[in-house]
């Protein structure tokens, strides 16, 4: 698996989005990181909160498969949400 970042930005949203990390909302006017890549061949566009670009940013991928799950993570961390 491979991923190459094309662009990174920190902006400040004019819309409600989706934090890829941990689904929930990035509210207007609130900083995010804007970021487009391709991941194995597929080009891909992120939104993140700062605190959940942050905690990606530690993760040693070597433990993840080099991968996630969007929306799987708990808000600023690396922990896994849990469902019942």
């Amino acid at each position: 698996m491979s991923y190459t970042e094309l662009s990174s930005k920190t902006v400040k949203g004019r819309k409600v989005h989706i934090c890829s990390w941990c689904g929930e909302d990035i509210l207007i006017g609130e900083k995010q990181s804007v970021r487009s890549g391709v991941f194995d061949g597929e080009f891909q566009s992120n939104r993140e909160h700062l605190e959940c670009l942050e905690a990606m940013n530690k993760v040693d991928w070597n433990d993840w498969d080099n991968s996630y799950t969007p929306h799987d993570q708990k808000r600023g961390t690396s922990e896994q949400k849990q469902y019942n």
